[in-house]
């Protein structure tokens, strides 16, 4: 068991399953745009492959996520949400501001996939996204620059009826929020027949 060093009470321990909530800056809706949340879905999509986690559910707010994951063996949850949060924001603010996505290779946080097949599918979609974007909104548009509320929540999964109850708690998130259908959701497979 690894404690976080700059709290007594967050611990970590390899493979355990962690529910974890991060806020929008001020609780800015951001992700009331649909491109928006492709992009953070990309950006998470990308960050389990550089950290080697479990995705096993997760929920898109308007100004709010729920991820529930299960890190590997080399980096606990703090490494993970500060390298997704990292490479979202900076992605968001290139995407708004027009910007390329290729980053100089001394300075990059995924240098390790330089001329990897992964970052270059990485890079094409990410483009993709930035096409759409610039397509509907062009360059004239009022989004603010993005920013997360410091730190998140998180909670450790004692066991399967933590877990599931867990999984629960996601899946009602369109209800409790009062959202218009159930968009940006997505639970493992393995835990819909539960």
């Amino acid at each position: 068991m690894q404690f976080h060093k700059n709290s007594p009470k967050r611990y970590y321990e390899p493979n355990r399953s962690v529910f974890i909530t991060t806020n929008t800056y001020k609780r800015y809706p951001y992700f009331e745009e649909d491109i928006f949340c492709e992009l953070f879905i990309e950006e998470l999509n990308f960050c389990q492959k550089l950290k080697n986690f479990q995705i096993e559910a997760y929920k898109i707010n308007p100004e709010h996520i729920h991820l529930l994951i299960t890190p590997g063996e080399r980096y606990n949850y703090s490494e993970i949400m500060g390298s997704l949060k990292r490479n979202f924001s900076r992605d968001y603010n290139d995407l708004i501001n027009g910007n390329g996505f290729i980053r100089s290779i001394g300075g990059d946080s995924n240098r390790r996939l330089w001329n990897g097949r992964e970052f270059e599918e990485h890079i094409n979609r990410l483009n993709i996204i930035k096409e759409q974007f610039m397509t509907k909104y062009g360059i004239n548009h009022s989004f603010p620059v993005f920013k997360w509320q410091k730190s998140f929540h998180y909670h450790l999964i004692k066991n399967e009826k933590d877990m599931i109850n867990h999984i629960v708690y996601i899946q009602n998130q369109s209800l409790k929020h009062e959202l218009d259908g159930d968009r940006y959701i997505f639970i493992d497979k393995k835990w819909m027949e539960t």
